[in-house]
């Protein structure tokens, strides 16, 4: 898949968050993550896509992906919990938001920590 959206041109955008410099062109961002999510969502397993549903970005997508089906490794879990922790309420965010992107972020926590030990 990574391959895939590399040679799209995509993969930036699953690998950054959108620019918010003054020079930056928002539509073409918003464009190509769109490409990148529906191509991400599409070459998923319906139960797949359950997983990832409430995300709005690429990156968003990708990186619940990575965490949710990585390795259980003890190193993996602590990486996550860190992740996990530093997640802080951005001035923008709505109440709504917030909550549900904090319930995303505990999943692959929990999930890594009961498959570990």
């Amino acid at each position: 898949m990574s391959n895939r959206l590399r040679g799209s041109g995509l993969w930036t955008v699953v690998e950054n968050n959108k620019p918010v410099a003054p020079n930056a062109i928002p539509e073409d961002w918003d464009r190509k993550d769109s490409r990148a999510l529906t191509d991400i969502t599409t070459t998923c397993e319906d139960d797949i896509q359950d997983v990832i549903a409430d995300c709005t970005t690429a990156k968003e997508a990708w990186d619940l992906l990575n965490a949710t089906y990585q390795p259980r490794t003890p190193a993996n879990t602590n990486r996550l919990w860190q992740e996990f922790e530093s997640y802080k309420k951005l001035e923008s965010d709505t109440v709504m938001k917030y909550v549900g992107c904090y319930g995303r972020a505990i999943d692959p926590v929990y999930i890594a920590t009961i498959t570990s030990n």
